[in-house]
């Protein structure tokens, strides 16, 4: 059925009449149009609809100005906490800055759909929160990222962004210990990126672990922090603007260290390729771990390794270490033999054992 335009409005105040204890919401099938956003004035509550793409929260023309169609605690006030989203599309629909916006503490959101606002499609600073199954739609005339995040202890499970070809699909800001599970940005600017090292914003110990980075026009994943770990990702096909970016890219910056890319598989199988390298550590990064990756296709390299006390093996398509048994005779006086090695780079060294 069409809901009514005002019914968030009936929404908002059954929120208010909760007791302290909170309570859940319960929205049937339709689209619910509104010029007035969700405001979640209380703890404990849940919203929940009739399934994605059943139940729609759609912003209309006129819509409240700088809010999301769920507006949670501003930025710079306490979060709300204890929220539970689920089962429902929250459409911007052009109207509203964001689809969802806010403060939360143990945020938890399954099976809904975000649409982009004007600005963002979801702009959130979360902490202990679990998200799931979360499809976020960006557009092209958007003027920030699909997600702008600021997680702490956070796990984010199968999300996936896409659609916004100028804009991120994920921007992490300020994120410490957050975990990235099975998600997917593809045919973005970045598939995700985040915060310059110096900026006080930055991003640590981001954990991602498989998923798919694909199609974006520079990097599929751009590191710019300290202990992140990229493990069993696909990350393929980006750098389709042609402007120099590889699958996964590491900041030039000595603060951007202790990283580990394991297990992944970095390549681009496109009949005309444009992903750069698979891995570049661009000079200045260091101290960094690029091991049994699966690195193939990359137009200029398969790992561009820089930094002196990074450990980059087992590569299979990068081979970084070999052995062999070579021929040669001498004349008595030459003392400089040259040996093929067949291997990424030239070695440092090499140990001979006379037969």
């Amino acid at each position: 059925r069409e809901g009514r335009l005002h019914i968030l409005g009936e929404i908002n105040q059954a929120i208010s009449a909760l007791s302290s204890a909170g309570g859940v919401i319960l929205l049937s099938e339709g689209t619910f149009k509104t010029s007035d956003y969700i405001y979640p004035n209380r703890n404990k509550v849940g919203i929940v609809g009739q399934g994605r793409d059943i139940t729609i929260v759609q912003a209309q023309s006129g819509f409240h100005a700088n809010r999301g169609v769920l507006h949670g605690a501003p930025m710079t006030a306490s979060a709300v906490e204890d929220w539970y989203i689920a089962d429902l599309t929250l459409d911007a629909n052009g109207n509203a800055d964001d689809s969802l916006y806010g403060k939360f503490i143990r945020l938890y959101m399954r099976n809904v759909k975000l649409t982009a606002g004007t600005i963002y499609t979801a702009n959130l600073r979360i902490e202990d929160s679990f998200l799931a199954d979360v499809i976020a739609l960006g557009s092209v005339t958007q003027t920030a990222s699909i997600f702008d995040f600021k997680a702490v202890n956070s796990i984010l499970l199968r999300i996936t962004a896409t659609g916004a070809p100028g804009r991120t699909g994920f921007w992490l800001n300020s994120h410490d210990n957050s975990w990235f599970i099975g998600c997917e940005s593809y045919g973005n600017a970045h598939g995700l990126n985040c915060e310059d090292q110096g900026t006080g914003n930055e991003a640590n110990r981001v954990h991602i672990i498989g998923g798919r980075y694909s199609n974006n026009q520079y990097s599929g994943i751009f590191i710019k922090g300290e202990a992140w770990s990229v493990i069993g990702a696909e990350v393929c096909n980006n750098n389709q603007a042609n402007a120099g970016w590889g699958g996964i890219v590491l900041q030039p910056n000595a603060a951007v260290t202790r990283n580990v890319i394991m297990g992944c598989h970095i390549y681009d199988d496109q009949g005309a390729p444009t992903q750069k390298y698979g891995i570049d550590e661009r000079v200045g990064a260091d101290g960094n771990v690029f091991v049994n990756n699966v690195v193939h296709g990359n137009t200029t390299a398969q790992i561009n390794a820089t930094g002196a006390n990074t450990i980059c093996r087992y590569n299979q398509g990068h081979l970084t270490e070999a052995s062999g048994t070579a021929t040669f005779s001498g004349d008595g006086s030459t003392r400089a033999f040259s040996f093929a090695h067949g291997l990424a780079a030239t070695p440092t060294h090499m140990e001979i054992s006379p037969t």
